[in-house]
């Protein structure tokens, strides 16, 4: 069975000499020069280890130790690496499978039980590293086709974990760290040339991390605290993108975010937060967004369509409600909603147009729809409660403003045409 070099032969000799495994099993199968494999099984009972090289100057390493788990490497391809270590681990896997040329891989699991670890790479140039360490049925999967492609999954204490990670294309880098976790989720995807894709799960339960990634050079960014039952969901294409999803502290929350064009950027932050939801749309290029989301049940929709368009929007307090789009060329939203069953809704149409939204007290609604044009201005405060107010405008330098304070106001505005303006106070 065994086609090795009398080198090897000697190394796996002495190995075997000093290994205490019972009734485990190692088998080794080289094909082509300079291979050289290790195995050390020490108080390894009914434990398994399998490697089978074909190429020239690979090696292959692996080590168990107290441990009743199976450990298996594959290369096919010259100048690879891989290693293996497992120890006080009972029922856990093992598996590297590398094809191609410079590729390394490392694996090491402590502690745990019935978990498993899988990394197939193939192409030139990868890298792919797993540490599981007191993981009790977790699951970590890298997949790398491409060249010179990094992956890293780290699993700490936990259970009933997945980290799932795939990556097709060129000098992508792409990490998962789950710690202090339960049935969570992570799955990240990237396609292209030359991404970065971090996904970070701490002190979180059955909370999940979806990540989709298309294009070159993009980064992103997503962090689960503290959280319960919350939902990540981010998809990003296109070139020089960057986006940042933070949810720390909460539960059953939900952020969903997608970007699609070249140098967008998108900032999501859901902080003491439970039950929020935030939907952010952004197509096209040089777009900013800055989103933030602390109280609860509060619901915001948004999305800009175009060209360095701005969303600056903050919910803070209970069940406020915010939908907004923008679609042209250089418009903003500053929105700020406060207190509690708020309504905030609109869009903007056109290039340098402006809308400022704030509410705080309760119940009140605002609204506006800039048509068409461009420059124009629309201002909306409301305090205290049960206020109401509507701004339409078309044309091309109009300003509106409505000030709302105290019960049972309506303000409606509109204007249609050039230089127009417009003050409403109410108290």
């Amino acid at each position: 069975m065994f086609n090795i070099k009398p080198l090897t032969a000697a190394i796996i000799t002495v190995i075997s000499l000093n290994a205490f495994a019972d009734d485990s099993l190692s088998t080794q199968d080289q094909t082509g020069d300079f291979n050289i494999a290790d195995v050390n099984q020490s108080s390894a009972t009914g434990s398994f280890a399998d490697q089978d090289q074909v190429g020239g100057d690979n090696n292959a390493f692996i080590f168990q130790a107290e441990t009743q788990s199976t450990a298996t490497q594959i290369h096919t391809g010259d100048l690879n690496a891989a290693a293996s270590e497992q120890s006080l681990n009972t029922g856990s896997s093992s598996l590297q499978d590398q094809q191609g040329m410079f590729n390394d891989g490392a694996s090491l699991q402590q502690f745990g039980t019935d978990s498993t670890t899988t990394q197939l790479q193939i192409g030139d140039g990868n890298s792919a590293l797993t540490w599981q360490e007191e993981q009790v049925q977790s699951t970590a999967l890298m997949i790398q086709a491409g060249d010179e492609n990094f992956v890293s999954v780290d699993q700490i204490v936990g259970s009933g974990n997945t980290a799932s990670v795939y990556q097709e294309g060129d000098m992508n880098t792409a990490a998962a760290w789950q710690q202090f976790s339960d049935d969570s989720q992570i799955y990240l995807q990237q396609y292209g040339v030359g991404h970065e894709a971090y996904a970070d799960q701490m002190d979180s339960q059955q909370s999940t991390t979806t990540i989709t990634q298309n294009g070159d050079s993009s980064y992103l960014a997503t962090y689960q605290e503290l959280q319960n039952q919350s939902q990540i969901i981010v998809d990003q294409s296109g070139s020089l993108n960057e986006m940042l999803v933070d949810q720390t502290s909460g539960e059953f929350n939900v952020a969903y975010a997608a970007q699609s064009g070249d140098v967008n950027s998108l900032d999501l932050q859901q902080i003491d937060s439970f039950n929020n939801q935030a939907y952010v749309y952004q197509d096209g290029s040089d777009n900013v967004g800055l989103i933030y989301q602390e109280g609860q049940d509060h619901l915001q929709i948004v999305s800009s369509t175009g060209q360095e368009n701005e969303l600056d929007v903050s919910q803070t307090g209970e069940r406020n409600l915010l939908t907004f789009s923008q679609d042209g060329t250089g418009n903003l939203l500053t929105a700020e909603q406060g207190g509690s069953d708020n309504t905030a809704s609109g869009s903007s149409i056109g290039t340098d147009n402006e809308v400022v939204l704030d509410q705080t007290g309760t119940f009140n609604v605002a609204e506006v729809a800039q048509q068409y044009g461009s420059d124009n201005l629309a201002s909306i405060t409301q305090t205290d409660s049960l206020n109401y107010a509507a701004i339409v405008q078309g044309g091309i330098g109009n300003q509106a403003y409505a000030v709302q304070a105290g019960a049972n106001h309506a303000a409606y505005i509109t204007q249609q045409g050039n230089g127009n303006l417009a003050n409403t106070t109410q108290q």
